[in-house]
Formats: C-alpha cells, sequence, structure tokens
C-alpha cells in the first residue's frame, strides 16, 4: 500500500526554469551576481525560447554588474 505524501512535490509538476529563475532572482536582489549567473545559466537550458532570450539577457546583466556595478 501506498502511503501519500501532501507535501512532496510531483517530479512531472516540477518546472526547472521557474525553480532556477527564482532562485537567481533573489541572487540578483542580494546582490549575489555569481550565484546569480549560474542560477540563470541553468534556467536558460529549460526555457522555450522567450524565456531563454530573457534568461540569458539577465546573465549578461549580471555578468555586467559582477565586474562593475552601477
Amino acid at each position: 500500500m501506498k502511503t501519500k505524501r501532501p507535501h512532496a512535490k510531483s517530479v512531472e509538476n516540477f518546472n526547472r526554469y521557474r525553480f532556477y529563475s527564482e532562485r537567481a532572482v533573489k541572487a540578483e536582489q542580494t546582490g549575489n551576481y555569481k550565484d546569480a549567473i549560474v542560477h540563470w545559466q541553468l534556467a536558460s537550458l529549460s526555457a522555450n525560447e522567450t524565456n531563454k532570450a530573457w534568461a540569458e539577457n539577465r546573465k549578461a546583466f549580471c555578468e555586467r554588474m559582477k565586474r562593475k556595478p552601477f
């Protein structure tokens, strides 16, 4: 008999793009551009065309901010 796990997320419903993009946003907000770059890169691997362009642009922004912030 299988037991139900009400708090366990289904692997089928896991959205990699959303998972990594939300982590990237949090890293950006705290000024941790090094981690944000990694998360945006991972998000772009699982994104559709529109989201892929967004993730790549955000990654480029974070690379720039890491080198020379405003």
